[in-house]
């Protein structure tokens, strides 16, 4: 680890970690419920009980390899490596474009995204303190 951190970003970090262990646990809780909702479409139509199971079992290991990739994203802010800054810098960019989206269409608590998210693009894409600690 390099040893003069930035605060903002070990605060960046931290919510990729956040999210990344929310990520894994909703996926490892989607793997769990597939035999639970397998039981319960078995008791109303035998032959499509076990393939209802398999978009649930996909999905939720979709869901834990996102939290998996979340968490080497935010050991690589913590690192200083530029890659992860530009993930980063996408899938915030990304969230923040999707609360304008909300805000276009009316929905008065999508400035919240728009704000939090949009504050994390500026800081690690035009912070020049920020932007020089990851070359």
């Amino acid at each position: 680890m390099k040893k003069n951190i930035d605060i903002g970003v070990m605060i960046i970090a931290s919510f990729v970690f956040l999210f990344a262990l929310i990520k894994f646990v909703v996926g490892f809780g989607l793997l769990l419920q597939s035999g639970f909702i397998s039981s319960l479409i078995y008791h109303f139509s035998v032959p499509f009980a076990y393939f209802a199971t398999i978009p649930f079992m996909s999905l939720g290991v979709v869901i834990m390899l996102l939290g998996i990739l979340g968490f080497f994203i935010g050991r690589g802010l913590l690192l200083g490596q530029d890659r992860a800054r530009i993930f980063v810098l996408i899938f915030f960019g990304f969230w923040a474009v999707t609360g304008l989206f909300g805000l276009l269409i009316g929905d008065i608590f999508s400035i919240i995204s728009f704000v939090v998210n949009g504050t994390i693009v500026w800081y690690l894409g035009f912070n020049k303190r920020v932007v020089k600690h990851f070359t």
